[in-house]
């Protein structure tokens, strides 16, 4: 799956790069910003949006991320190796949940 993913996420930098030639990495997050809030109001109102619909949504947030990071100059074999790298670093954390139910590691102090 991580091949296919990663060849779909280079698919879509070949056309994004080009078609969007102006974008910056902060441009990008910003238009992700707007594909979150699709994603809230998609997760708030759910008998608005199929799952496939909401789906769409995370994929967009996906793409903005991806587009954002190639801008940055920073691939997307490297996101993937950071967050497997990531995964073990937070399995290894503590845990405290915050008041609206976010999660925050626990800070180590020295």
């Amino acid at each position: 799956m991580q091949e296919d993913f990663n060849l779909l996420v280079m698919e879509f930098l070949e056309w994004s790069i080009p078609t969007f030639s102006d974008a910056t990495p902060i441009s990008s997050l910003s238009k992700c910003e707007t594909e979150i809030n699709e994603v809230f109001r998609a997760l708030s109102f759910p008998e608005d949006y199929s799952t496939e619909e909401t789906a769409t949504e995370y994929a967009d947030c996906l793409m903005c991320l991806f587009d954002s990071a190639k801008r940055a100059f920073i691939e997307p074999e490297d996101i993937f190796i950071a967050f497997k790298k990531k995964i073990e670093i937070n399995k290894n954390r503590s845990w405290t949940k915050n008041l609206n139910n976010t999660y925050s590691h626990v800070k180590a102090y020295h």
